[in-house]
């Protein structure tokens, strides 16, 4: 039986089951010759629809679901996120290149001077 993912169980799927499914199973008697019908047991029908969520599951995932974030929410924040992390990279940028500034002259006021570099 080939299970379905996120479907749930109705009266129609139970029909569908029935007829498609738990059809009357033919064996041949050994030794006579006929085919016999033999029905599934109800602990065979509970076993074969067992995977199938209840409608009570089926609507507390859908409502775990729904407080997921959009996709157009999670583009937007994911934007600001790497807005955010990219002034991060130019502002440390910027600021090597001050301490780089601030070395420099400090090394040719030590020389000017005369002093010995630190």
């Amino acid at each position: 039986m080939a299970q379905k993912k996120n479907s749930v169980l109705t009266e129609e799927t139970v029909r569908k089951i029935v007829k498609e499914e738990i059809r009357p199973l033919e064996k041949k008697v050994s030794g006579l010759g006929e085919k016999v019908s033999v029905l599934p047991t109800i602990q065979e029908i509970e076993k074969m629809v067992s995977h199938l969520p209840t409608k009570e599951h089926f609507d507390e995932r859908m409502d775990m679901v729904s407080k997921l974030p959009t996709k157009e929410y999670f583009d937007m924040r994911m934007d600001m996120l790497s807005k955010e992390i990219q002034d991060a990279r130019d502002e440390l940028t910027i600021h090597q290149g001050k301490h780089d500034e601030t070395d420099e002259r400090l090394d040719r006021l030590e020389n000017h001077a005369g002093l010995e570099p630190l």
